[in-house]
């Protein structure tokens, strides 16, 4: 049996088979690379349109230097005031005690008792009605705890505030009932029902306080006018009273000093 070898013709298919290779691997480069360029297009134009990755990161720095330079004129302002304050300590005026202040005119007074000395480093003052504006119940429909909430005397309160500030053009920064703890601050003896050891303006007319009184939550301290139907022993009384009863509206306010001056 004679075999015979056909070496071109063996040699002709293997470059047929190298060529084809060749060619589908030419294709898939071909595919890669424009693949790659679609992505690499995409990706830089993620990066450097309008809403890319550095606009982003650019707007993030500047809003973080924005709000730095921000924090620090804040700081700065706050400093350059203690530092004001300290090489000024004697800006404004001193008030003490029972001194009287006139908020209205010679002819139209507005007359109050400083109730609290304020220094030369306070920018504002505690002030206590001459008298009460007028008498009334405190007419609390909830057990009271010290808040105006459910009393006519909130409303007539800011009705107060609303007519002294038009009356006499000044700012009133609040108006409310004196606290007992203030009035104890002025001498008075909650404890033995008593205020004679107070400036005479405390008891010069008879007036509610804002602090409750008693365990039924309808009771409400309440200063006498001095030697006027007073309990007997008494020449001065402070105590608690049903809401239900009437006594004087006498309203505290704190005022800035710039008002006064």
């Amino acid at each position: 049996m004679n075999i015979s070898y056909n070496s071109d013709k063996y040699t002709n298919e293997l470059s047929r088979r190298s060529k084809a290779n060749w060619g589908i691997t030419l294709i898939a480069l071909v595919i890669t690379v424009i693949v790659l360029l679609i992505l690499a297009g995409v990706a830089v134009s993620m990066t450097l349109d309008q809403d890319g990755l550095f606009r982003r990161t650019n707007n993030s720095v500047e809003k973080w230097n924005a709000k730095v330079a921000e924090d620090e004129n804040t700081v700065q302002n706050a400093l350059d005031i203690l530092y004001a304050i300290e090489e000024n300590p004697g800006t404004y005026t001193t008030y003490t005690i029972g001194q009287l202040v006139n908020l209205g005119t010679e002819s139209n007074p507005e007359n109050f008792y400083v109730i609290e000395t304020s220094d030369t480093k306070t920018s504002t003052v505690k002030l206590l009605a001459e008298t009460s504006i007028k008498t009334i119940a405190f007419d609390n429909t909830e057990p009271y705890s010290d808040s105006y909430e459910g009393s006519t005397i909130k409303t007539e309160l800011e009705n107060y505030k609303t007519q002294l500030q038009t009356s006499t053009g000044k700012t009133i920064n609040e108006a409310r009932l004196m606290k007992l703890s203030e009035l104890e601050e002025l001498g008075a003896d909650p404890e033995n029902n008593t205020t004679k050891d107070c400036p005479e303006f405390v008891h010069s007319t008879a007036y509610w306080l804002e602090t409750s009184g008693g365990d039924s939550g309808y009771a409400v301290w309440n200063v006498q006018k001095a030697n006027l139907d007073l309990p007997e022993g008494y020449t001065h009384y402070l105590g608690y009273f049903p809401v239900s009863e009437t006594s004087g509206l006498r309203p505290v306010i704190i005022i800035s000093k710039s008002q006064i001056e």
